[in-house]
């Protein structure tokens, strides 16, 4: 449906669409629009680098780009909601399933069992080991850890234009990953060898919600006594195969009883990562 709104006077409305099925059922919903004399705010919202799921360890940065023409002499403020996708309050487990056993088929339950809730005040936006965002900004920067795993939200960017005469936003859509892998260990045999030694460094017992892992082996390097250590990997991308062959590895840190400390990256496919070393 396209409406021309010349016509119209400054002020709320309501659209109303009614469905109606052959046999009868009948289902309504309705939007409210406001109607203004002001240029109403478009909004481009996008997270940068892209991606089907997001590790809650990292950190998702979402742009926003205003794109009306705007009097540049009239105030622009910026705010930010967040959307979880969640069980519904109002929904009813008993009445939807008295519904779908009614052989009746004008009984139907149309209440849904999943919906986005504002979750704002309980993200807390305003503090800032959590987001990063400036009124006067369409920017965000989500920290790292400030948000749930295998969750789905919607961040909602509001736009207030004239000190609160006319409001505009736009949503984005995102799903979190699930949990870092966890409940393994990283196994060095033999452990305590001369450099020249063969060695097989393993990752055994890691789980996650995402499947499959990779594994990134390598060990800590130090150039010398007070320098930082050097990161070393022993393979050259993530593969999948838990464990590592390999025929020699550098003499250990003197000021440690010359050991050397290895470590593993165990990696969900969408970057969830936890790191363990011995």
């Amino acid at each position: 449906l396209m409406v021309s709104t010349v016509n119209f006077t400054a002020g709320e409305y309501i659209f109303e669409v009614m469905a109606r099925s052959s046999d009868g059922r009948v289902s309504t919903k309705d939007v409210r629009i406001t109607i203004t004399e002001m240029v109403v705010p478009q909004i481009l919202l996008t997270i940068d680098n892209p991606a089907p799921k997001y590790p809650v360890t990292a950190e998702i940065s979402i742009s926003g780009t205003v794109e009306s023409e705007l009097d540049p002499t009239i105030a622009l403020e910026f705010s930010w909601r967040i959307l979880v996708f969640s069980s519904n309050p109002l929904y009813d487990g008993d009445r939807a399933r008295e519904a779908e056993s009614d052989n009746d088929p004008t009984t139907v339950y149309l209440v849904d069992k999943m919906v986005y809730i504002d979750q704002t005040d309980v993200y807390d936006i305003t503090n800032a080991s959590r987001f990063f965002t400036r009124p006067d900004s369409p920017n965000m920067i989500i920290k790292a850890n400030a948000l749930q795993e295998s969750t789905i939200y919607k961040i909602r960017l509001v736009m207030t234009v004239g000190g609160g005469l006319v409001e505009g936003y736009t949503d984005v859509s995102l799903e979190t990953a699930g949990l870092p892998p966890r409940s393994g260990t990283l196994l060095c045999v033999p452990l305590n060898a001369t450099m020249d030694t063969a060695r097989v460094l393993s990752a055994p017992d890691w789980v996650a919600n995402d499947l499959p892992l990779t594994y990134q082996f390598g060990y800590m390097y130090y150039l010398g006594i007070g320098t930082e250590p050097i990161t070393v990997r022993l393979n050259t991308a993530p593969q999948r195969v838990q464990q590592i062959e390999v025929s020699e590895l550098p003499i250990g840190e003197p000021s440690t009883g010359f050991s050397l400390e290895v470590f593993v990256d165990v990696i969900t496919p969408f970057g969830a990562t936890t790191t363990k070393s011995i």
